[in-house]
Protein backbone atom coordinates (compact mmCIF):
# COMPACT_ATOMS: atom_id res chain seq x y z
CA UNK A 1 0.00 0.00 0.00
CA UNK A 2 1.44 3.37 -0.97
CA UNK A 3 1.92 6.35 1.37
CA UNK A 4 -1.27 8.05 0.24
CA UNK A 5 -3.33 4.94 0.94
CA UNK A 6 -1.64 4.52 4.35
CA UNK A 7 -2.47 8.11 5.29
CA UNK A 8 -6.07 7.72 4.10
CA UNK A 9 -6.47 4.55 6.16
CA UNK A 10 -5.06 6.26 9.25
CA UNK A 11 -7.46 9.19 8.87
CA UNK A 12 -10.35 6.84 8.17
CA UNK A 13 -9.74 4.90 11.40
CA UNK A 14 -9.37 8.12 13.40
CA UNK A 15 -12.62 9.53 12.01
CA UNK A 16 -14.43 6.27 12.76
CA UNK A 17 -13.28 6.49 16.39
CA UNK A 18 -14.61 10.04 16.66
CA UNK A 19 -17.92 9.43 14.86
CA UNK A 20 -19.86 9.28 18.14
CA UNK A 21 -19.23 13.04 18.51
CA UNK A 22 -20.73 13.97 15.13
CA UNK A 23 -23.50 16.55 14.93
CA UNK A 24 -25.94 16.95 12.03
CA UNK A 25 -23.54 19.09 10.00
CA UNK A 26 -20.44 16.95 10.48
CA UNK A 27 -22.41 13.74 9.82
CA UNK A 28 -22.71 14.81 6.20
CA UNK A 29 -18.93 15.11 5.86
CA UNK A 30 -18.38 11.88 7.80
CA UNK A 31 -20.49 9.71 5.49
CA UNK A 32 -19.09 11.36 2.37
CA UNK A 33 -15.51 10.80 3.54
CA UNK A 34 -16.19 7.17 4.47
CA UNK A 35 -17.89 6.66 1.12
CA UNK A 36 -14.94 8.13 -0.77
CA UNK A 37 -12.37 6.14 1.23
CA UNK A 38 -14.12 2.85 0.51
CA UNK A 39 -14.60 3.80 -3.15
CA UNK A 40 -10.84 4.35 -3.51
CA UNK A 41 -9.38 1.73 -1.19
CA UNK A 42 -12.09 -0.45 0.31
CA UNK A 43 -15.39 -2.07 -0.54
CA UNK A 44 -17.66 -0.66 -3.26
CA UNK A 45 -20.87 -1.87 -1.65
CA UNK A 46 -19.84 -0.37 1.68
CA UNK A 47 -18.98 2.86 -0.15
CA UNK A 48 -22.44 2.86 -1.70
CA UNK A 49 -24.02 2.36 1.72
CA UNK A 50 -22.18 5.39 3.13
CA UNK A 51 -23.13 7.59 0.17
CA UNK A 52 -26.78 6.54 0.36
CA UNK A 53 -26.82 7.61 4.02
CA UNK A 54 -25.12 10.89 3.02
CA UNK A 55 -27.85 11.38 0.41
CA UNK A 56 -30.55 11.10 3.09
CA UNK A 57 -28.73 13.24 5.68
CA UNK A 58 -27.30 15.92 3.41
CA UNK A 59 -28.12 19.46 4.56
CA UNK A 60 -25.70 21.16 2.17
CA UNK A 61 -26.49 22.48 -1.29
CA UNK A 62 -23.83 20.45 -3.13
CA UNK A 63 -25.82 17.20 -3.11
CA UNK A 64 -24.79 16.73 -6.76
CA UNK A 65 -21.39 15.56 -5.48
CA UNK A 66 -23.13 12.65 -3.74
CA UNK A 67 -25.26 11.87 -6.81
CA UNK A 68 -22.12 11.85 -8.95
CA UNK A 69 -20.25 9.44 -6.67
CA UNK A 70 -23.26 7.12 -6.40
CA UNK A 71 -23.43 7.09 -10.20
CA UNK A 72 -19.75 6.11 -10.40
CA UNK A 73 -20.21 3.31 -7.87
CA UNK A 74 -23.25 1.89 -9.68
CA UNK A 75 -21.23 1.89 -12.92
CA UNK A 76 -18.50 -0.19 -11.30
CA UNK A 77 -21.11 -2.50 -9.76
CA UNK A 78 -22.59 -2.94 -13.26
CA UNK A 79 -25.97 -1.48 -12.24
CA UNK A 80 -26.13 0.67 -15.34
CA UNK A 81 -29.72 1.88 -15.04
CA UNK A 82 -29.20 3.32 -11.54
CA UNK A 83 -25.81 4.72 -12.53
CA UNK A 84 -27.43 6.55 -15.44
CA UNK A 85 -30.23 7.82 -13.18
CA UNK A 86 -27.89 9.29 -10.54
CA UNK A 87 -25.37 10.63 -13.05
CA UNK A 88 -28.12 12.41 -14.97
CA UNK A 89 -29.37 13.95 -11.68
CA UNK A 90 -25.84 15.15 -10.92
CA UNK A 91 -25.40 16.51 -14.45
CA UNK A 92 -28.60 18.57 -14.22
CA UNK A 93 -27.43 20.27 -11.03
CA UNK A 94 -23.86 20.80 -12.28
CA UNK A 95 -25.26 22.45 -15.43
CA UNK A 96 -27.40 24.80 -13.32
CA UNK A 97 -24.30 25.71 -11.29
CA UNK A 98 -22.26 26.05 -14.51
CA UNK A 99 -19.62 23.61 -13.26
CA UNK A 100 -18.68 22.58 -16.79
CA UNK A 101 -15.59 20.60 -15.80
CA UNK A 102 -17.65 18.13 -13.78
CA UNK A 103 -20.35 18.20 -16.48
CA UNK A 104 -17.75 16.68 -18.81
CA UNK A 105 -17.03 13.95 -16.26
CA UNK A 106 -20.75 13.22 -15.94
CA UNK A 107 -21.05 12.97 -19.72
CA UNK A 108 -18.06 10.63 -19.71
CA UNK A 109 -19.81 8.33 -17.22
CA UNK A 110 -23.02 8.45 -19.27
CA UNK A 111 -21.05 7.52 -22.40
CA UNK A 112 -19.53 4.54 -20.55
CA UNK A 113 -23.04 3.48 -19.54
CA UNK A 114 -24.32 3.74 -23.11
CA UNK A 115 -21.41 1.57 -24.24
CA UNK A 116 -22.20 -1.04 -21.59
CA UNK A 117 -25.84 -1.03 -22.74
CA UNK A 118 -24.64 -1.74 -26.28
CA UNK A 119 -25.62 1.70 -27.55
CA UNK A 120 -22.23 2.32 -29.12
CA UNK A 121 -23.26 5.08 -31.53
CA UNK A 122 -24.88 6.99 -28.69
CA UNK A 123 -21.69 6.58 -26.64
CA UNK A 124 -19.48 7.70 -29.54
CA UNK A 125 -21.62 10.82 -30.02
CA UNK A 126 -21.11 11.67 -26.34
CA UNK A 127 -17.34 11.15 -26.65
CA UNK A 128 -17.13 13.33 -29.77
CA UNK A 129 -19.12 16.06 -28.03
CA UNK A 130 -16.72 15.93 -25.06
CA UNK A 131 -13.71 16.21 -27.41
CA UNK A 132 -15.31 19.18 -29.19
CA UNK A 133 -15.86 20.82 -25.80
CA UNK A 134 -12.18 20.32 -25.00
CA UNK A 135 -11.06 22.24 -28.10
CA UNK A 136 -8.64 24.97 -27.06
CA UNK A 137 -8.26 23.61 -23.51
CA UNK A 138 -5.28 21.90 -21.90
CA UNK A 139 -7.28 19.10 -20.26
CA UNK A 140 -5.18 16.25 -21.64
CA UNK A 141 -6.22 13.96 -18.79
CA UNK A 142 -9.83 13.98 -19.96
CA UNK A 143 -8.76 13.73 -23.62
CA UNK A 144 -6.78 10.61 -22.75
CA UNK A 145 -9.82 9.06 -21.03
CA UNK A 146 -12.07 9.79 -24.00
CA UNK A 147 -9.63 8.34 -26.53
CA UNK A 148 -9.16 5.26 -24.35
CA UNK A 149 -12.91 4.69 -24.21
CA UNK A 150 -13.35 5.21 -27.95
CA UNK A 151 -10.58 2.66 -28.44
CA UNK A 152 -12.38 0.29 -26.10
CA UNK A 153 -15.58 0.52 -28.18
CA UNK A 154 -13.64 -0.34 -31.35
CA UNK A 155 -11.97 -3.23 -29.50
CA UNK A 156 -15.32 -4.62 -28.40
CA UNK A 157 -16.78 -4.33 -31.88
CA UNK A 158 -13.78 -6.09 -33.44
CA UNK A 159 -12.25 -3.05 -35.19
CA UNK A 160 -8.75 -3.70 -33.86
CA UNK A 161 -6.88 -1.33 -36.18
CA UNK A 162 -9.11 1.56 -35.11
CA UNK A 163 -8.79 0.43 -31.47
CA UNK A 164 -5.00 0.66 -31.72
CA UNK A 165 -5.23 4.11 -33.35
CA UNK A 166 -7.35 5.62 -30.55
CA UNK A 167 -5.53 3.84 -27.75
CA UNK A 168 -2.22 5.23 -29.00
CA UNK A 169 -3.79 8.71 -28.94
CA UNK A 170 -4.75 8.05 -25.33
CA UNK A 171 -1.17 7.08 -24.47
CA UNK A 172 0.10 10.26 -26.15
CA UNK A 173 -2.17 12.52 -24.09
CA UNK A 174 -1.53 10.65 -20.84
CA UNK A 175 2.20 11.26 -21.06
CA UNK A 176 4.58 9.92 -18.43
CA UNK A 177 2.82 11.47 -15.45
CA UNK A 178 -0.26 9.19 -15.57
CA UNK A 179 -0.70 5.49 -14.93
CA UNK A 180 -1.21 4.12 -18.44
CA UNK A 181 -1.58 0.49 -17.33
CA UNK A 182 -5.18 0.11 -18.52
CA UNK A 183 -4.46 1.51 -22.00
CA UNK A 184 -1.33 -0.57 -22.53
CA UNK A 185 -3.30 -3.65 -21.41
CA UNK A 186 -6.01 -2.97 -23.99
CA UNK A 187 -3.37 -2.25 -26.63
CA UNK A 188 -1.70 -5.57 -25.89
CA UNK A 189 -5.04 -7.39 -26.20
CA UNK A 190 -5.78 -5.57 -29.48
CA UNK A 191 -2.43 -6.62 -30.94
CA UNK A 192 -3.06 -10.18 -29.74
CA UNK A 193 -6.28 -10.22 -31.78
CA UNK A 194 -4.24 -8.94 -34.74
CA UNK A 195 -1.71 -11.74 -34.08
CA UNK A 196 1.15 -9.25 -33.75
CA UNK A 197 2.99 -10.98 -30.94
CA UNK A 198 6.03 -8.69 -30.87
CA UNK A 199 3.73 -5.70 -30.39
CA UNK A 200 1.82 -7.62 -27.69
CA UNK A 201 4.98 -8.27 -25.71
CA UNK A 202 6.21 -4.68 -26.18
CA UNK A 203 2.98 -3.28 -24.73
CA UNK A 204 2.97 -5.81 -21.89
CA UNK A 205 6.50 -4.69 -21.00
CA UNK A 206 5.52 -1.00 -21.04
CA UNK A 207 2.30 -1.65 -19.12
CA UNK A 208 4.04 -3.71 -16.44
CA UNK A 209 6.44 -0.82 -15.86
CA UNK A 210 3.53 1.53 -15.10
CA UNK A 211 1.57 -0.97 -13.01
CA UNK A 212 4.63 -1.85 -10.91
CA UNK A 213 5.66 1.80 -10.45
CA UNK A 214 2.13 2.70 -9.35
CA UNK A 215 1.59 -0.46 -7.29
CA UNK A 216 -1.47 -1.11 -9.47
CA UNK A 217 -2.23 -4.68 -8.39
CA UNK A 218 -5.20 -5.06 -10.75
CA UNK A 219 -2.99 -4.63 -13.79
CA UNK A 220 0.05 -6.37 -12.36
CA UNK A 221 -2.15 -9.48 -12.30
CA UNK A 222 -3.81 -8.79 -15.66
CA UNK A 223 -0.46 -8.36 -17.43
CA UNK A 224 0.81 -11.56 -15.83
CA UNK A 225 -2.22 -13.48 -17.16
CA UNK A 226 -1.70 -12.01 -20.63
CA UNK A 227 1.99 -12.87 -20.51
CA UNK A 228 1.19 -16.47 -19.55
CA UNK A 229 -1.28 -16.71 -22.43
CA UNK A 230 1.30 -15.50 -24.95
CA UNK A 231 4.42 -17.26 -23.63
CA UNK A 232 3.00 -20.46 -22.15
CA UNK A 233 -0.31 -20.89 -23.97
CA UNK A 234 -3.79 -21.31 -22.53
CA UNK A 235 -3.14 -25.03 -21.93
CA UNK A 236 -0.18 -24.36 -19.63
CA UNK A 237 -0.36 -25.63 -16.01
CA UNK A 238 1.42 -22.39 -15.00
CA UNK A 239 -1.47 -20.39 -16.45
CA UNK A 240 -3.98 -22.64 -14.64
CA UNK A 241 -2.30 -22.32 -11.22
CA UNK A 242 -1.88 -18.56 -11.48
CA UNK A 243 -5.50 -18.13 -12.51
CA UNK A 244 -6.79 -20.44 -9.74
CA UNK A 245 -4.59 -19.23 -6.90
CA UNK A 246 -3.94 -15.56 -7.64
CA UNK A 247 -6.05 -13.91 -10.33
CA UNK A 248 -9.60 -15.13 -9.76
CA UNK A 249 -9.46 -14.99 -5.92
CA UNK A 250 -8.15 -11.42 -6.08
CA UNK A 251 -10.80 -10.10 -8.48
CA UNK A 252 -13.57 -11.93 -6.61
CA UNK A 253 -12.38 -10.30 -3.39
CA UNK A 254 -12.50 -6.78 -4.83
CA UNK A 255 -15.82 -7.61 -6.58
CA UNK A 256 -14.63 -6.75 -10.09
CA UNK A 257 -17.41 -8.65 -11.81
CA UNK A 258 -16.33 -7.85 -15.37
CA UNK A 259 -12.83 -9.26 -14.86
CA UNK A 260 -14.14 -12.26 -12.91
CA UNK A 261 -16.43 -13.10 -15.84
CA UNK A 262 -13.63 -12.66 -18.40
CA UNK A 263 -11.11 -14.75 -16.43
CA UNK A 264 -13.65 -17.43 -15.54
CA UNK A 265 -14.35 -17.96 -19.25
CA UNK A 266 -10.60 -18.11 -19.96
CA UNK A 267 -10.06 -20.73 -17.26
CA UNK A 268 -13.09 -22.74 -18.41
CA UNK A 269 -11.65 -22.79 -21.94
CA UNK A 270 -8.34 -23.96 -20.47
CA UNK A 271 -10.11 -26.83 -18.66
CA UNK A 272 -11.91 -27.88 -21.84
CA UNK A 273 -8.68 -27.86 -23.87
CA UNK A 274 -7.17 -30.14 -21.23
CA UNK A 275 -10.28 -32.41 -21.17
CA UNK A 276 -11.21 -31.28 -17.65
CA UNK A 277 -14.89 -30.98 -18.49
CA UNK A 278 -16.15 -31.43 -14.94
CA UNK A 279 -13.87 -28.64 -13.71
CA UNK A 280 -15.11 -26.38 -16.50
CA UNK A 281 -18.74 -27.18 -15.65
CA UNK A 282 -18.28 -26.50 -11.92
CA UNK A 283 -16.44 -23.25 -12.61
CA UNK A 284 -19.10 -21.92 -14.98
CA UNK A 285 -21.83 -23.02 -12.58
CA UNK A 286 -20.51 -20.44 -10.08
CA UNK A 287 -21.51 -17.68 -12.49
CA UNK A 288 -25.18 -18.75 -12.52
Amino acid sequence: MDNQADLAKQLYLEIEDLSCYNDNFSNDFYYRFCGLYNYLYGDLELSLNYYKIAEKLSIREDIEEVYYQIGLIYTRLENISLSTYYTAKALTRYEINMNYKICKNCNLTLAVNYRKMGENEKALRKYRAILNGLSGTADNRLRAKVYHNIGFIHFQTGSMVKAVEFLNKSIFYKGDSSDSSNTYYLLAKSFLELNKIDAVMENIKKGKKYSNNNNNRDYIIKFQILEHLVEDGAQSPIFEKYMQNIALPYFRKIKDRTTVLEFTKLLAEHYEKNNKYKSAYLLLKKLL
